[in-house]
């Protein structure tokens, strides 16, 4: 792989052959030519699976063959397919997030604007995975393919063409995933940004059927950036909810994101409020709504969930024996369906009991109540899934989702799927566990062992959001 460069110039200018003046952290010469200083840390190497610096051991633990990381002439499409599996490997390796995000990023190459979301799509797994080992090489790397998708996304946005920028949907989604994911941030910019998109090119222009899927991937982060941020959406006008789907017909997963795509909000109104009872009524209207939508996705669906135990138990299983086997689907999406609804409900159902019982302490789980939630959390309707008169508990819509994400892990590292998949459901379910100790209790060894709930810090910033406190003035809805 030949020697480390001993001149000590940055890499920028060690690339374009100039001279550098070694200045710290940026250099001179880049910044008077307008070039991205990428630093002086040495090169990260990626060699047998294993990351290695200049000062790093010589010899590889495992032997299988190099992981081929790009250059600046790898950006196309051939290049592309060359390293997909190699990277999956690594990125699912080093990254919590990479079984819910990959392939999306993955199918978003070829959506859209191809050019830009390649660039994206780099950006996000070379700054993850430069962010998880703490490799400035790679976040270097990760930095430049976000700056280049910046400039050409620019370039696309001055023509004003409708059909560029509705193309553009998918690559501004992944660039707000890249604020969040390596840069921290809240990615707001870009959610602004693709407001302006969607306002300009409106409603009408996104029934064509090459967009139908981005528009789909649109109002899942719209509800919860919407929620976490406390602001309506956009979408919540009834035209976004009836003109896209004039040549297509509603799926449940449509129905459900019109009920879902008015809860932001429901939050925001809160938010300005003091007096949260004035809306009780509201919350409980929008749980049955969501329960009425249950039925019907099981009427539709009857044979879309199973169990995958082979034998009828003699006894009621235990959480862990439960848990040990996750649910099964026809598809990744209609898990994803039930998931959500599961997220939305636990929600608004501790917002509800805050409202009603402000003061009150959450009870512990009583033997009797944890033989019940064993009880229905296998063959209560002869799949595994609930039917809204069997819950009881909040933690029995917790559980179901902690199955179902099991299984949506396991099938997206063989699966490809072109919806954007949030982080926020994933964050409501598990302070719903966590917060019933008896319950966590029970669940704790599964949790660690399923991503994306094996790093509890991730989670750490969702606590304000998602965790129903304990004194009025907060009410997770203000800081």
């Amino acid at each position: 792989m030949g020697r480390y460069p001993t001149s000590g110039y940055c890499h920028t200018c060690r690339k374009r052959r100039v001279k550098c003046d070694k200045a710290k952290p940026s250099c001179g010469q880049c910044l008077r030519s307008g070039h991205f200083c990428r630093g002086y840390q040495p090169v990260l190497r990626m060699q047998h699976y294993v990351a290695m610096s200049q000062d790093s051991a010589r010899s590889p633990r495992v032997a299988t063959k190099r992981l081929a990381i790009p250059n600046d002439g790898c950006l196309t499409r051939a290049a592309m397919g060359r390293f997909d599996d190699e990277l999956h490997l690594y990125f699912h390796s080093v990254y919590q997030w990479a079984p819910f995000w990959y392939p999306m990023l993955k199918a978003a190459v070829d959506a859209g604007s191809p050019a830009v979301n390649r660039l994206c799509s780099l950006a996000i797994i070379y700054g993850c995975m430069g962010k998880e080992l703490k490799a400035q090489t790679m976040l270097a790397k990760s930095q430049a393919f976000y700056a280049e998708a910046l400039h050409r996304a620019r370039a696309l946005i001055e023509q004003t063409d409708k059909t560029a920028l509705a193309k553009l949907v998918p690559a501004v989604l992944m660039m707000a995933m890249y604020e969040w994911s390596v840069q921290d941030r809240t990615g707001n910019t870009h959610i602004h940004g693709l407001n302006q998109i969607l306002e300009y090119c409106g409603p009408k222009y996104f029934e064509q059927e090459a967009l139908i899927s981005i528009y789909r991937s649109c109002r899942i982060l719209h509800t919860c950036w919407g929620v976490r941020n406390r602001r309506r959406s956009l979408f919540e006008a009834p035209s976004w909810a009836s003109v896209p789907w004039k040549r297509h017909l509603n799926t449940t997963e449509d129905t459900l994101l019109n009920i879902l795509i008015g809860i932001p909000g429901l939050i925001e109104d809160m938010a300005k409020q003091r007096d949260y009872t004035r809306f009780e009524h509201v919350i409980s209207d929008y749980i049955s709504e969501l329960h009425q939508w249950r039925i019907a996705w099981h009427r539709e669906h009857p044979t879309a969930v199973w169990e995958t135990f082979t034998d009828e138990p003699d006894s009621v299983l235990s959480l862990d024996e439960t848990l040990s086997r996750p649910l099964e689907f026809n598809s990744v999406s209609l898990a994803l369906e039930i998931l959500y609804c599961d997220a939305a409900l636990v929600q608004l159902t501790r917002l509800k009991r805050y409202i009603l019982f402000p003061s009150m302490q959450p009870k512990p789980v009583r033997p009797e109540d944890m033989v019940y939630i064993c009880q229905m959390a296998y063959g209560a309707n002869g799949n595994g899934l609930l039917l809204p008169h069997q819950v009881r508990f909040e933690s029995q819509l917790a559980i179901e989702a902690l199955r179902i994400t099991q299984y949506i892990t396991k099938q997206l590292q063989s699966s490809a799927i072109d919806r954007y998949i949030p982080p926020s459901p994933f964050g409501i379910i598990y302070w719903a566990l966590v917060d019933e100790p008896e319950v966590q209790s029970c669940v704790a060894s599964k949790l660690l062992k399923c991503p994306p709930f094996s790093n509890n810090k991730t989670f750490d910033e969702f606590k304000v959001n998602f965790q129903v406190p304990r004194r009025r003035s907060i009410v997770g809805l203000e800081n």
